[in-house]
């Protein structure tokens, strides 16, 4: 943390994340409207100090849909980085340290599911399994966790290569207690950098699907469904779609900076 401090940037990133999760969680309390009451003799009035960010199309008012609409975007980037994280470095830590037809399997089904675009991959399952929730965020950890995997695993082939990983193995070390032991805490800086990338990608993606009419449906306030919403209003009302546009940039923006922060974190860590 005291390394990260050093780094403006960075710092800067990490209040920004900070600021929307605090937003997240006191979203219906600061909210001043309902995000989904509908007011048709307000329709698309212009930022004012009655509306600080003007009104939709059904009169709503996009202040309290954009604060309400952080707890969606930060619930399924927060929980789909996680179980992704998860998944990614099960596999990796596996195909790393085992090798043999163990890496050949694992890395032959990360192949596969590599060669599609991430995109059509997650429409393809989201289709399948529908918008919930729940399956919103299964469907980004699953687009996400074989390049997540690549990477731990590459990271476990040079700690395996270690002297003391040889020591624990001549030692007669259990593989369970070699991997708990030594190849995951060693590993963890890769992967809280990893998760920190990801988490950015996790937010475009919900907003994306969202977007595309494939995440949390209306009358929920989401980010990317308000984007969507608004682009028919550009040239009459573009605060529809600027703010929650905006919303979504400037997380994504003070998480790219956390990441690199954090990545020169580990870096210096290492070399040290």
């Amino acid at each position: 943390m005291l390394l990260l401090i050093r780094q403006p940037l960075a710092l800067l990133g990490l209040f920004i994340v900070i600021g929307y999760f605090l937003l997240a969680l006191g979203g219906p309390m600061l909210a001043p409207y309902s995000p989904t009451d509908q007011h048709f003799a307000d329709t698309l009035q212009a930022p004012s100090t009655r509306y600080w960010f003007g009104t939709d199309q059904f009169g709503r008012d996009v202040f309290s849909r954009v604060i309400v609409g952080s707890q969606t975007i930060i619930v399924v980037a927060t929980f789909a980085t996680a179980l992704s994280l998860f998944i990614g470095s099960l596999i990796g830590i596996l195909a790393g340290y085992l090798g043999g037809w163990w890496d050949e399997a694992l890395m032959r089904a990360t192949d596969v599911m590599l060669a599609f675009p991430a995109l059509i991959l997650a429409m393809l399952i989201i289709t399948m399994l529908g918008s919930d929730l729940v399956y919103l965020i299964i469907t980004i950890a699953v687009v996400f966790s074989p390049g997540i995997a690549r990477v731990i695993r590459s990271e476990v082939l040079s700690i395996k290569a270690m002297t003391y990983i040889k020591a624990a193995q001549a030692l007669g070390c259990s593989p369970n207690h070699i991997i708990l032991r030594h190849i995951l805490p060693n590993s963890l800086g890769v992967i809280l950098v990893e998760g920190s990338i990801y988490f950015g990608y996790a937010i475009f993606a919900a907003a994306g699907l969202g977007f595309l009419g494939l995440g949390v449906q209306p009358p929920s306030p989401d980010w990317g469904l308000q984007v969507n919403d608004g682009r028919n209003f550009l040239l009459t009302a573009p605060w529809v779609a600027l703010f929650p546009a905006l919303a979504i940039s400037s997380l994504v923006v003070g998480v790219n900076l956390l990441a690199m922060g954090l990545s020169q974190v580990f870096g210096e860590h290492f070399v040290q």
